[in-house]
């Protein structure tokens, strides 16, 4: 009888003891559910910011409000001000850099990066001259908007059609120097959009096939509404100086063609500055940005018959001006022909 109420004890005492392991288990549960500064999206920013590669760069995750967490957040010395600090866009390399003045080379061994990083695919460290640079690898293509509070970089990224409502995508040809006419016919251009929401990416690295091509790419992928080439050309024998525009006539277009645009193009420009219509031409595959293009495009050619036209044009902040107000009008009745149809 003594067995079996020993028996009858160690039965209770174990259901005794399995049940206050199950209520304990269930208090720490209820008590992780309601502490009242979890955010329960971390988790997942936990999960993106395993993505930043770099050992020295070890991401933090404290205790931030949900306002925080929209932005990528960069520690910087107390001692940098607004004008410390520098942010560059490398669109086509989906590569930002941060470069800051007057921090000590170790200061990210105490001070994480933290926030949202789910646009950042690794972050790299150096230390140059007495200025820290830090190279942010994007996993797409981004604006990226900056501002400093409380000795810290808040970083947010934006797709371009989320900012933008037009985007005009500008390729700027055999550019050797800031004073080719094309960059110079670009600048203007951009001073004719700033009154509406129209953003204008261009780019001067066009030299070589492989830069041709990572342009049309990023045009293509950002959802870019016009694709435009501003090129230079010399001319010899009976052929005067003016403007010729080309177009892609395989590409077929709903609403607006590429012919369509070209024309626009050629009759506002020769318009505004007096140049001569030097006619419409088609290209095809000879052409890489024309022929990849995934909305409408044209190249504008701006034929010259001596460096002296050419320094001419140049030189001519009247002739500049009035050759991107060609263009911009062209564009207007584009995006109109598009709206209306």
């Amino acid at each position: 009888m003594q067995d079996s109420l020993m028996k009858k004890a160690a039965v209770y005492g174990a259901l005794f003891f399995l049940v206050a392991m199950v209520s304990m288990f269930s208090i720490i549960i209820r008590t992780n559910k309601s502490v009242p500064d979890y955010d329960e999206s971390v988790e997942n920013e936990i999960e993106a910011e395993t993505d930043l590669k770099d050992k020295r760069m070890s991401v933090l995750i404290p205790e931030r409000n949900d306002q925080e967490n929209q932005y990528f957040c960069v520690p910087i010395a107390i001692n940098v001000d607004d004008e410390g600090f520098l942010v560059s866009n490398n669109y086509l390399e989906k590569h930002v850099t941060i470069e800051i003045e007057g921090m000590e080379a170790d200061f990210y061994k105490n001070n994480d990066l933290y926030g949202n990083s789910t646009s950042v695919k690794k972050v790299t460290m150096q230390y140059e001259s007495g200025n820290t640079v830090l190279d942010l690898w994007l996993n797409d293509y981004y604006e990226c908007d900056v501002f400093l509070k409380n000795s810290n970089l808040y970083l947010e990224f934006l797709k371009p059609k989320e900012k933008f409502e037009e985007i005009i995508v500008i390729e700027i040809s055999q550019i050797e120097e800031k004073e080719e006419l094309s960059f110079l016919i670009s600048e203007k251009l951009k001073e004719q959009f700033v009154m509406r929401k129209t953003h204008v990416y261009y780019s001067d690295m066009i030299t070589e096939e492989v830069e041709n091509k990572k342009l049309i790419t990023f045009a293509n992928e950002i959802g870019c509404d016009l694709f435009l080439s501003i090129r230079t050309e010399k001319v010899e024998g009976e052929i005067n100086r003016g403007i010729k525009c080309l177009y892609n006539p395989t590409y077929f277009i709903p609403f607006l063609g590429n012919q369509e645009l070209a024309d626009l193009l050629l009759r506002n420009i020769t318009k505004n500055t007096l140049e001569n219509a030097n006619g419409l031409k088609k290209v095809q595959n000879e052409d890489a940005s024309l022929s990849f293009a995934q909305c409408p495009a044209s190249a504008i050619v701006i034929e010259y018959a001596s460096q002296k036209q050419l320094e001419e044009m140049k030189a001519s902040d009247e002739w500049l001006n009035q050759m991107a107000k060609g263009i911009a009008t062209a564009v207007e009745e584009a995006f109109k022909t598009e709206e209306t149809k």
